[in-house]
């Protein structure tokens, strides 16, 4: 996978971190009294899974799987959050790899060619 791929694998893996700890934080009732505090969280961690990615020349899922395991455990050591919370998010964004994959085989847009007009 190049460079270009990468970076759209690390924005699909950011949105499917943050996807997956809002989903669950927000489904108890004491996670929708600190849902902003969650959605923090699930950014932080998203940028952090997504800079790992896209550090990697090459990304398959068992690569994938490591950074996930690695960069949960040490968010929920730095946050304190408890081990079956961090289970269920490792979970979570472990299925989600089809989703990076598809992502990531996506070609990145074209830039657009601005001119301008000689009078």
């Amino acid at each position: 996978m190049g460079k270009a791929k990468n970076v759209v694998a690390g924005a699909a893996v950011a949105a499917a971190v943050a996807a997956a700890v809002t989903i669950f934080f927000t489904s108890t009732k004491k996670g929708q009294e600190t849902s902003a505090k969650i959605k923090k969280y699930a950014t932080e961690l998203g940028q952090k899974i997504s800079e790992k990615c896209e550090q990697q020349k090459e990304l398959n899922k068992k690569k994938y799987d490591e950074i996930v395991d690695k960069a949960v455990d040490e968010y929920a050591a730095d946050k304190k959050l408890a081990a079956k919370v961090s289970d269920l998010v490792k979970t979570d964004l472990k299925k989600r790899w089809t989703d990076v994959e598809k992502a990531s085989t996506k070609k990145p847009a074209p830039q657009k060619k601005t001119t301008t007009k000689k009078k």
